[in-house]
This record gives C-alpha cells, structure tokens and sequence, in this order.
C-alpha cells in the first residue's frame, strides 16, 4: 500500500512534541493558547509508580486529566468526555458530584490519573487537587481505619449505601497523601505508589513503550512488567496504545513490542499485511479505523535485563473517537500482534 510505510527510526527519540494551540493544563478551560504547549505528564506519572505495582501481566493506564478536560471544551470535545479518568477505572462509575461531597475525592481537579496491576490488586494514583485532611475526615468517619502506615482500609460494605458502599468496593484501601490520592482493591498495596514512589520509566518495556508513544495524553498498555503478556503473538510480548493531542491533528499510536528472539522486520510486515485486510472485533477496514497508517520499526533498547524492539503504527485519527485504541488493546484486536 502507497500509504503504508516503514522507516527504521533513530536511536534518540523526542519525548516531547510540539503541540499546537490548544487550551494548556494550567488555563482557563477552553482559553486559547499560542506556540508549544509544555510535555503532557505521562513521565511525570510514571515516577508515581514501584515496578512491583505493575503486577504479572504488566498493566498501565494513563490520562493527562487537566489537558483531557482541556481538549472536552474545544471542537470535537464531546469525543473526550470521560476520559480525563480513563487512569482511574475504578472511579468512572461513581459521580463525581456525589463523591465529591461525600468523601472530598476531587476527581475534577485531578492533573493526571494513573493505575497498575490487576483487580483487586489495582493501584491507582490521582494525582493534584486533593484535600488530604477533607478525605481522610470523611473515609474515617466511614469506617475506614488506619493501618498505621497512612493507609486507611476497610472491608467491603453494601450496608454503607450510597457512594460510600461503592467505594468500599472499588477503593477498600486509601492513603491521602496531601494534593495527591492513592487507592487499591483489597490486595493492592498503595505503598507502591504515589510521591515517594522509585518510579518505572527505566523499567524495560516500560521505557519502551514510553519512546515509541512519545508525548501522550492518554494510553494504556499491557505486557510492561516483567513477563511477558499472553494472549498474543509469540513474537510480541506487549503493547501500548496511546493518543497525541493539542495541535491541529491528533494521532493514535500503537506500539509492538518485540523481544530479543522475535525479528521486528517480520513483525512489521505481517502488521503491513495485516492493515490491509479489516478489524476481527468490529469487521471495519483498519484503513477507516486506523487513516492514513504508517508502520515503523524503531531500534533495539538495550537494557541489561532485557532487549527489546518497537514496531510502531501512527495513524492521523483527528475527529475519530480517542478511546478506539484503547478498546482496541483491550478486546485484543492490534494489527499485526494477533496470536492466530
């Protein structure tokens, strides 16, 4: 296909885009902006994280929640609501509203969400906006009870009613840590997360991930711990999806990652093929789901743990509902990373 391209990247990647004008995390809410926007905070975020919270299968998600909120009051925005949260699953179905006033929980003045693991061992961390002392009053009050770490727990209780029994079903164990929150299921631990966090950007796939989606304000990603997924191709033993907004365009990209024994150039060229043909979950042209796609192959990352290659699809997807990719990975329908 004419479209489809593929290129062998550089060793140095930029982790920061420039984005165009767009309404910035630190402006009134649909204000406009000139010139470059500021890098989003996905690698502010992945320093919120212990290795150990990523679990066996290696699950993160993200969302740049003030640019997400940004991005709801500008053209297209509708095609953004609700994914300001998209890093904290647990919480979307609770209103935000009603758990505001209920347990001082301030999901919309969140600056970016992120959340590891696997239930119930998910951990979760908001991140700004919070009142340490107004969630801690509340939770206690609730019959939350301090571990003596910081961490309030308490067992699941329907009997609580209201939002109070949700969250004591999605969020059993709380630590406020001043503007931030961290929160797990009932065996997660929120000590592998928040401020003092070690942080897991240098983590090998992780670090992958993070140099083929580049500036992202949304992504999700299985496989980025230290085994590998299952469920997909032998040769793949991850992915990540993500979407770069801001400027005029916006891009979706998902990233293949390939280990030491697998070969990317045949990776790429099965995800080539594989373009052409259509989506097994909705029957769509991947050439409508994924416009304009170019396939490309970055460069081994050494690491003394583990070696790993990138095949990369980024595809214009502007005015195209943002969350696709992220449904793509979790109904396990990526071009070219299929296990048939």
């Amino acid at each position: 296909m004419d479209r489809l391209r593929r290129t062998l990247i550089g060793t140095t990647t930029a982790l920061a885009v420039t984005l165009g004008a767009a309404a910035c995390s630190s402006q009134t809410a649909g204000e406009p902006t000139t010139g470059a926007m500021p890098p989003t905070a996905f690698r502010q975020a992945l320093a919120m994280l212990d290795p150990a919270a990523l679990g066996e299968e290696g699950f993160l998600a993200l969302s740049d929640s003030a640019r997400i909120r940004a991005l709801q009051e500008l053209e297209n925005g509708s095609l953004w609501r609700g994914l300001d949260l998209a890093g904290a699953s647990a919480l979307t179905v609770l209103p935000p509203d009603d758990l505001l006033t209920d347990t001082g929980i301030d999901v919309g003045a969140a600056a970016f969400a992120i959340e590891a693991g696997q239930p119930p061992a998910l951990v979760t961390v908001i991140s700004g906006g919070q009142d340490a002392q107004r969630i801690t009053t509340a939770i206690t009050a609730a019959g939350w009870q301090d571990d003596g770490s910081g961490t309030y727990s308490r067992e699941q209780d329907l009997g609580l009613g209201g939002i109070l029994a949700r969250l004591s079903i999605s969020a059993p164990k709380i630590r406020p840590d001043a503007a931030d929150l961290v929160f797990s299921g009932a065996t997660g631990d929120p000590g592998a997360a928040g401020p003092g966090a070690t942080g897991i950007g240098t983590r090998p796939a992780v670090a992958a991930a993070a140099g083929c989606l580049e500036d992202v304000v949304l992504m999700s990603g299985v496989g980025l711990g230290d085994t590998a997924a299952t469920g997909w191709a032998d040769d793949v033993r991850g992915v990540a999806v993500g979407v770069r907004a801001g400027g005029p365009e916006e891009q979706s990209v998902l990233c293949l990652l390939v280990p030491e024994s697998g070969d990317p150039q045949a990776v790429a060229t099965r995800t080539e093929a594989a373009l052409q043909d259509r989506s097994l979950a909705s029957g769509q042209p991947w050439d409508e789901l994924l416009p304009d796609a170019v396939v490309d192959v970055l460069p081994t990352a050494d690491n003394a743990a583990v070696a790993l290659s990138v095949v990369r699809i980024t595809s214009t997807t502007t005015g195209l509902p943002p969350n696709r990719v992220l449904s793509m990975l979790y109904q396990r329908d990526i071009p070219g990373a299929g296990s048939e």
